[in-house]
């Protein structure tokens, strides 16, 4: 169990402090397969309209008295579903053709970065985890 959390909660760390081309550029560092990566940039990007619409859909039905009861409540909650799942699969279709229209071919591309050391940004990065260590230590 102590596991499953600390996975989750590195992977929130991640996907928190990463840019979506930072995290495409480690995922390829670390050879994972190229439909992983896609499916995930897909997934990050497409989560942001899905809550973006539920959001709009909700407040519609709450101007329309859609949560005054439990049960109104209840059943607006499914048609909120029912429609989102509508329309994500209606957007999705829209991308995947708007992709191919642009010469998608299975692969995105991405500009890789080229790091390179600081020897003082490492040391403020040092300076900033003693400090947190001494305080919370």
């Amino acid at each position: 169990m102590a596991r499953a959390g600390g996975s989750v909660m590195a992977m929130n760390f991640l996907t928190l402090s990463l840019s979506p081309g930072d995290m495409i550029n480690l995922l390829r560092q670390l050879r994972l397969p190229e439909l992983l990566i896609d499916l995930i940039t897909f997934c990050h990007r497409f989560i942001y309209v899905l809550f973006g619409t539920a959001e709009t859909i909700r407040i519609a039905q709450y101007s329309r008295g859609g949560y005054r009861s439990p049960v109104r409540a209840f059943r607006s909650f499914a048609l909120l579903a029912s429609n989102l799942l509508a329309n994500a699969l209606v957007h999705g279709r829209r991308v995947h053709l708007a992709m191919l229209g642009r010469g998608y071919q299975g692969r995105l591309h991405g500009f890789p970065k080229a790091y390179r050391w600081d020897a003082r940004l490492f040391a403020i990065h040092l300076l900033v985890i003693a400090s947190l260590l001494g305080v919370w230590g």
